[in-house]
């Protein structure tokens, strides 16, 4: 049983902890109300607060149409416009969704504004939630409230669910949601048109040896089966038969098996069988493909893209590689060899000569709500590399032909889209801005570097531009539609682009000049970009398979490639069916430009308490009843606590108040009241009453600490220090109480101090330990002889991180030493803080040295499955050499060898958190 609450208690933690940061204290707040929005979002944003408030009331009917629990009450909506990160939340404790407005620089999620397709995707989770709070998960919710409520639906449901449902009704109120996109069933069409018989456990828990796409894809594509075949009214009776149950662990495979007939296995094959049968009859037949050579020809050993080509010369490509066995690699290939120049922490380049340029992650190191994108240079010849922006919102850069500007999108806090040209120092030489709610995507240079076209979004959907930066001139090279191109490249007077046309994503030539479109490809499964060797006049492009993206050739001979005109327009509907026509809801996506909300004031302080969770438990002895309290912009928390010892009919209290708005975080402690145990009977022959020992306590503490992150590229750069000052006063203590516990001292004045600095590498996906890295962490306590105990203790610890002998092996080694105050009457005993042997039972000394070495490695991946019950998917070795030397009234020596073997698993449904249990 406790190994479930511990599992609960992560899957809590999993919702509610999306974001534990906080935005710059300089912001001023404002807000909107709606009827059921308050939309809270910084000055400079109320346009755009305005529009989303318009999108957002006239969506909620679309997403809470089918339901027959309570709608949804007020949700809060906060716009965070100081990120680069395009993301968004829904969550509980507190109830919420957080969106990030920056927009995304693929139009990989949808070819809609960002706002509205986040209108519908997050409020559908919101929805979700409450219709997933009846029943056992009510009761659970009236007791504990947002808690319990996030904690339930996490144990009861699985992630598939939580997202296939969202990306399903993101699809059908939208012209072009995901599930109407040929990207997004790419990875699925190619496992399963290649006959792999992939589990039902490993598709929602994945696996290390075997690449399968996230939750998102094949939750989807589970939903949209359920309504193909039940209609969508069969989720009311599964989630409402699923809520009476939610403390099982297989309620919701229960249910769904007791409302369609098949338990989740068996529609799990389906779904891939029906998917199957489709995808060849509506996709592959009559299929011509092109005939192409396959350039990055070594053998790969699992799962890995090669992309983003650029050619650098004769049979000489520069292009990034990354998979299951690394992170992203900026390579040279030539002459069929591989060579690595170094990991980058982007997922796209441009070059042009010798120079490369890439965009490089970073955050305000105190307040990482507020983040940046800078533009680096890198020298292919000198291997130097350069940030040449400083906290910039910088998207795409594309170097000219001749290497001497830049061009790329950029956001202001504005949220209004830019194309910018700088020079090579990062200085910005020309603007132009689009307008609200539009989107600019991918520029490049024309061939003779005098113009840019770049793909813009808007609520007409996608289009192809070209601006002259001379005059402003712009030119629509592809009007708007609601099929997706995406990645262009300009060779002489053709833009090539991979295009959605025929329901597989493939390459495509626009002539700029006569404004004709070919299709230069036709493949199997899908493409991602090209560009053209202009050597051996060869058009270059990626290709997907089964192991990942592969770089191939064929000619390139635009004048022979069939036009669009004579090609049959596809498109793969799976929402679409006899049984899901009528909530076929596609909504045209308009702003209106006069809506008119009242702006008022959001101040903070004002709401800086808000309950949301409380628990009722047993403790101990003690029944405990907690409150927490945690304010929508995270910058206060608070849980209270009281304490009642039933045996003992003693009361306490405590207090704790986290204050993180500005750059040290406060944290502020209060405890106290009468404290009490029954001891056992067995101890001694007591009456009743002499068997109660009690005890008083008054304490309180402050802490004030700096977390900062100054991570960058491919290093995690972490650094905090804290200190802390507490008091604590006991008195009133019974005989009993001093006879069997030891009270050391009654009153006490203590000083903490604790500094922490962690650099290291990014880990690949397969990485046990990171392949390089340090991680320090010292500090000491300070007990001053005012009262009647006194004490001290100091420590430091530091491990470092080695690469192994082969990939994915690591080596950790550690060094840690403590010195603590003498164990005399007056000294208060010190426990042991730093890394101790494995096996060794802890004692304390006044000195404490430690060493150790531990060498871990993956031994195999076997996913191994027993059906809904375990996952097994990865079993590691790790083997470990520990030292200890006490210096003591009598020094010792103490070793400690060994090895452990480890096995990472899942079990039930629950897939966000992957388990660990060793043997040793």
């Amino acid at each position: 049983m406790k190994k479930i609450v511990l599992i609960i208690s992560a899957l809590i933690v999993s919702i509610v902890s999306f974001s534990q940061s906080q935005n710059p204290p300089n912001i001023v707040w404002k807000q909107i109300n709606t009827q059921h929005y308050r939309i809270i979002f910084p000055q400079g944003l109320e346009n755009y607060a305005s529009q989303t408030a318009n999108l957002v009331d006239s969506f909620y009917k679309l997403d809470t149409r089918n339901l027959i629990l309570p709608k949804p009450h007020k949700t809060d909506l906060l716009l965070y416009n100081r990120s680069v990160v395009s993301n968004a939340y829904a969550t509980l404790a507190p109830k919420r969704m957080v969106w990030y407005v920056t927009p995304p620089q693929s139009p990989i999620l949808a070819l809609e504004p960002w706002n509205a397709l986040l209108g519908i995707h997050e409020f559908r989770h919101v929805t979700q939630f409450y219709e997933m709070n009846t029943d056992f998960t009510r009761y659970v919710s009236f007791f504990y409230g947002q808690y319990g409520w996030a904690g339930m639906i996490n144990w009861a449901y699985p992630n598939w669910f939580f997202e296939g449902d969202a990306v399903y009704h993101e699809t059908i109120f939208t012209k072009t949601g995901r599930g109407r996109l040929p990207s997004f069933s790419l990875p699925l069409r190619t496992i399963y048109l290649n006959n792999q018989k992939i589990s039902y456990e490993k598709a929602i828990f994945r696996s290390y040896k075997t690449y399968y796409p996230n939750h998102y894809y094949i939750g989807y594509h589970l939903v949209t089966y359920i309504n193909r075949h039940y209609g969508e009214e069969v989720w009311q009776k599964i989630l409402k038969q699923t809520n009476s149950f939610s403390f099982f662990p297989f309620a919701f495979e229960m249910s769904v098996k007791k409302y369609t007939g098949d338990n989740i296995r068996k529609t799990y094959k389906k779904t891939v069988a029906e998917l199957d049968s489709l995808w060849n009859e509506e996709l592959m037949e009559n299929l011509d493909t092109t005939a192409y050579e396959k350039i990055n020809t070594s053998k790969k050993r699992v799962w890995t893209n090669y992309f983003d080509p650029y050619v650098i010369g004769k049979d000489s490509l520069l292009l990034l590689k990354s998979g299951l066995d690394n992170n992203t690699q900026l390579i040279i290939w030539s002459n069929g060899k591989e060579k690595i120049l170094r990991e980058i922490s982007s997922e796209n380049i441009s070059a042009a000569g010798n120079t490369v340029v890439w965009t490089t992650f970073s955050t305000n190191p105190r307040f990482q709500e507020e983040s940046f994108n800078d533009i680096v240079k890198y020298n292919l010849k000198t291997g130097k590399l350069k940030i040449i922006t400083h906290k910039g919102k910088y998207f795409s850069p594309d170097i000219s032909h001749n290497a001497d500007k830049i061009c790329a999108v950029k956001y202001d806090t504005d949220v209004i889209p830019q194309i910018v040209i700088l020079d090579t120092n990062g200085n910005e030489k020309y603007h132009f801005k689009g307008k609200l709610n539009d989107h600019f995507v991918m520029p490049v240079w024309t061939y003779d570097d005098k113009k840019i076209i770049f793909i813009k979004i808007d609520n007409n959907g996608e289009s192809m531009l070209m601006i002259d930066p001379q005059t402003n001139d712009l030119k629509t090279l592809i009007p708007p539609s609601y099929i997706k191109f995406d990645k262009p490249f300009v060779y002489k007077n053709y833009v090539l682009f991979s295009y959605d046309y025929t329901g597989i994503t493939n390459i495509y030539a626009l002539n700029i000049n006569t404004q004709e479109i070919k299709r230069l490809t036709s493949v199997k499964y899908g493409v991602s970009q090209a560009i053209v060797d202009s050597f051996d006049n060869k058009l270059i492009f990626t290709n997907y398979n089964l192991k990942g993206l592969d770089i191939v050739e064929t000619d390139f001979n635009p004048a022979k490639s069939k036009p669009l005109a004579d090609l049959q327009k596809k498109s793969f509907e799976y929402f679409l069916s006899d049984s899901t026509k009528s909530t076929l809801l596609p909504v045209d996506i308009t702003f209106a430009q006069d809506a008119k909300y009242e702006i008022e004031d959001y101040k903070p302080v004002n709401h800086l308490l808000n309950f949301h969770s409380r628990g009722v438990y047993l403790s101990g002895q003690d029944l405990a009843f907690s409150l927490f309290s945690d304010d929508v912009l995270n910058t206060t928390s608070l849980n209270y606590n009281i304490f009642y010892n039933y045996f003992a009919n003693t009361l306490n209290h405590s207090l704790g108040i986290d204050f993180k708005k500005y750059f040290p975080i406060f944290s502020y402690n209060i405890y106290g009241g009468s404290y009490g145990y029954f001891l056992d009977q067995n101890i001694e022959t007591f009456s009743d009453i002499d068997s109660i020992a009690t005890w008083h306590k008054f304490g309180t503490s402050l802490k004030i600490s700096i977390p900062l992150d100054f991570s960058r590229t491919i290093y995690y750069n972490l650094f905090n220090v804290s200190f802390s000052t507490g008091y604590e006063n006991i008195f009133d203590v019974s005989d009993l109480a001093d006879k069997y516990f030891d009270f050391s001292y009654s009153k006490m004045l203590r000083f903490d101090s604790q500094i922490s600095y962690v650099h290291r590498r990014l880990r690949s996906f397969r990485d046990i330990y990171p392949r390089s890295g340090i991680s320090f962490n010292a500090g000491g306590t300070w007990i001053p002889n005012v009262f009647d105990i006194q004490g001290y203790r100091a420590f430091s610890q530091v491990d470092f991180y080695a690469p192994g002998l082969a990939k994915h092996h690591g080596i950790k080694i550690s060094l840690g030493v403590q010195f603590n105050s003498p164990a005399d009457s007056g000294y208060l005993p010190m426990s042991v803080v730093i890394n101790y042997p494995k096996g060794i039972p802890q004692v304390s000394a006044e000195e404490l040295y430690t060493a150790s070495i531990r060498y871990a490695f993956p031994l195999c991946y076997p996913d191994l499955n027993i059906p809904y019950l375990l996952y097994i998917k990865r079993i590691r070795i790790t083997t470990f050499a520990d030292y200890l030397y006490l210096n003591d009234i009598t020094p010792s020596n103490i070793y400690s060898f060994g090895g452990e073997i480890v096995f990472d698993f899942n079990i039930f449904h629950l897939t966000g958190i992957t388990l660990n249990a060793g043997l040793g």
